[in-house]
């Protein structure tokens, strides 16, 4: 993920079915692929739904965490 946003990839792109990287990275809970893309300057409100719901709805309090630490609500 880092090499490919190194390269200058968008860490918001979205895909065919409406979802984001940071979404998947969230309902995977990889920590740390989340928080590349959000230093990176993915938007949590991007996708259908979003990163955030994502969080609350399959209750990840670690993923909600982290999106309030890059863009508290």
């Amino acid at each position: 993920m880092a090499a490919l946003l190194a390269r200058r990839a968008d860490p918001d792109r979205v895909n065919g079915r409406g979802q984001t990287a940071l979404v998947a990275a969230v309902f995977r809970q990889r920590a740390p692929m989340a928080e590349t893309l959000l230093t990176a300057g993915a938007d949590p409100a991007l996708g259908s739904p979003d990163a955030r719901a994502t969080a609350a709805y399959f209750q990840l309090p670690e993923m909600v965490g982290l999106l309030d630490r890059f863009s508290p609500s």
